[in-house]
């Protein structure tokens, strides 16, 4: 989520990264839960890395 959304107000940004930061605490937590501290915190780097590779592809690609 960019928080240079367009056509969102400053409201709306705000909104959706609260959101997504409460989104990604649950993940954590969840992922630390199953696979333990380190190994947890790992998976969602690479969620994360993966994310952001796909965004990236589609911009170079669009």
């Amino acid at each position: 989520m960019s928080s240079n959304a367009k056509n969102l107000s400053p409201e709306g940004k705000e909104l959706l990264l609260n959101e997504s930061i409460k989104y990604t605490k649950i993940l954590l937590r969840y992922n630390q839960r199953r696979l333990g501290l380190i190994e947890g915190a790992s998976r969602l780097d690479e969620c994360f890395r993966l994310i952001n590779r796909s965004i990236e592809n589609e911009y170079t690609l669009g």
